[in-house]
């Protein structure tokens, strides 16, 4: 029993040797565990900051929207960022925000239908990184609609022909692209040349793809031109022509009964043709037509002969001539005007070789068809 006791000691010294050694070797190994674990935390923490992660308050420039809250570019971390624009509604208390679903821009654009007494922050992750922002409490009379674009309009005029719209307001910066269209989104100008008349819808997307609300800006038509042509009416004899002359322009086109005339584009133009004429007043970029038309006539000449044809009288007698075809009349004898003989009939008491002009009531005049010859 002795030696039995003694053995059952001895194993149970043994054992608290071996137990205490293995005690006092796990004690070292924890140990060495957590001075790494603490080397491995410190270093983790060392890279896994993130600065520069602030946000302000600018005034609304989309629509639909009463605010802008504008984030800075962070650093540190992955150099890779993701973001989540939190909310909390009357306070700024940390256990109260809520993530803002789809508000994972480096700005946010507060809606039209936000709470107007909210609390804001934004969340930055890089890796394994998280860094919260500042808070910003918007007050009621903070929230406004955006203010209208600001734009400048130069008209067309007769020498430019088209207009020109340049957007003052906002001015080109990174990201902002401008449109007349609301569909285009190239330009980085602000402005568009060559606009032909109409109503241009000018817009502008800003670098965080919200839009601005539309402004309507006009190209007005360009300047009307007026001018009148002179005389109204006119009448010439067949054979005959008359002077047009327009005014208003710097150049022209002649139309006589609505087709153009090849090559008459001066100011005047000489009618040989009765119809109805008019013409388009031409300014550079500007065309007008005639206030007015000017109707040619052209009345044919007259007609007749002189009976009889032939005849022979004695020295002291006469031979009666008639001539027919017009309103009055100018006798010659030998080609030469006979004074006074303006009738119808001539009575003629000499040899020769009689005609006579036939003027009818236009004014017109023409030859009698036949000369009369008398003898002696």
């Amino acid at each position: 029993m002795k030696s039995i006791a003694s053995i059952s000691f001895l194993k149970i010294e043994d054992c608290y040797r071996n137990t205490r050694f293995f005690l006092q070797s796990r004690s070292v190994a924890f140990f060495s565990i957590g001075v790494l674990f603490f080397f491995h935390s410190t270093l983790n923490a060392q890279q896994c900051t993130i600065s520069n992660n602030t946000i302000t308050l600018a005034p609304a420039t989309c629509a639909g929207t009463v605010a802008l809250f504008q984030g800075t570019v962070p650093t540190g971390g992955s150099g890779t960022y993701t973001y989540q624009w939190e909310a909390s509604l009357g306070n700024c208390g940390e256990g109260s925000f809520y993530p803002i679903p789809g508000a994972t821009g480096k700005d946010y654009p507060v809606p039209e239908n936000a709470n107007g007494n909210s609390c804001y922050r934004r969340i930055v992750t890089s890796g394994a990184c998280t860094d919260e922002s500042n808070k910003i409490k918007i007050q009621p009379g903070e929230m406004a609609s955006p203010a209208p674009l600001s734009t400048l309009v130069v008209q067309p005029t007769c020498a430019t022909g088209t207009g020109t719209i340049t957007v003052t307001s906002p001015a080109p910066a990174a990201g902002i692209t401008y449109s007349v269209d609301g569909i285009t989104y190239s330009n980085t100008t602000g402005v568009f040349t060559g606009l032909t008349p109409k109503t241009y819808s000018v817009t502008v997307k800003y670098a965080s793809g919200c839009i601005s609300p539309a402004k309507l800006v006009t190209v007005n038509a360009l300047p009307a031109l007026t001018g009148s042509i002179s005389p109204n009416t006119a009448s010439f004899c067949a054979g005959g022509s008359q002077v047009l002359t327009v005014t208003g322009g710097a150049s022209y086109q002649w139309y006589r009964n609505g087709l153009s005339i090849s090559g008459a584009t001066s100011s005047t133009y000489t009618a040989t043709q009765a119809g109805t004429y008019t013409a388009d007043i031409i300014n550079g970029s500007c065309k007008g037509t005639s206030s007015n038309s000017s109707t040619v006539s052209v009345t044919p000449l007259p007609t007749g002969s002189i009976t009889p044809s032939s005849a022979t009288i004695c020295a002291g007698s006469s031979q009666v001539l008639t001539v027919t075809g017009g309103t009055s009349y100018q006798w010659y004898k030998d080609g030469v005007a006979i004074n006074g003989a303006t009738t119808a009939t001539y009575t003629a008491t000499q040899a020769g070789s009689y005609t006579a002009d036939i003027i009818n009531s236009a004014g017109c005049k023409a030859q009698s068809f036949r000369f009369h010859t008398i003898h002696r």
